[in-house]
């Protein structure tokens, strides 16, 4: 039996807070390390690139159904009255949320070749994610879709594999 080595969108598992996020269709992550400069008296050429400062980006698509269904869970709460109850909660009680990405793989095996149960190996995690920007499109003729980004404070850490 051939072994799998590619990460396909078949093989991703998405959670947060150990609730596997339905519909969802791409999670896209950058990582950005701004550097400065460091020369010395008496030269144009750097000696040093040191790094200042962090940022991580996050991007998710969805499958559309709802502003309440669709989306990461607790990530932008808009079922509220009024805008004001809205605005007051993302200023005075906003909770950054961490995202889980994991990767199916292989536990178990019958007789017959048939994959009975699966093992979900821990690919990564944005820690402390914060929402900038939603947004979504219905269009004609086409599956509508849900999308949210922001920030995550902290740097993807690869989890370690446990045997």
């Amino acid at each position: 039996m051939a072994k799998l080595l590619t990460m396909t969108a078949p093989r991703a598992v998405i959670k947060k807070d150990g609730q596997t996020i339905g519909l969802i269709k791409a999670i896209r992550a950058t990582e950005t390390l701004n550097r400065g400069s460091v020369r010395g008296l008496g030269t144009i050429y750097e000696s040093e690139r040191p790094v200042l400062t962090f940022q991580g980006t996050w991007n998710c698509d969805f499958f559309f159904v709802d502003l309440a269904a669709s989306g990461i869970p607790g990530m932008d709460n808009r079922n509220v009255t009024s805008t004001v109850i809205y605005e007051q909660t993302k200023v005075l009680l906003e909770d950054p949320v961490d995202i889980y990405i994991y990767k199916k793989s292989v536990e178990t095996v019958d007789g017959n070749g048939n994959v009975t149960e699966i093992q979900e190996d821990g690919l990564a995690v944005l820690r402390d994610c914060y929402l900038d920007s939603m947004s979504f499109d219905i269009t004609e003729g086409a599956v509508s879709s849900h999308n949210q980004s922001g920030v995550y404070t902290k740097s993807i850490i690869i989890p370690q594999k446990t045997k």
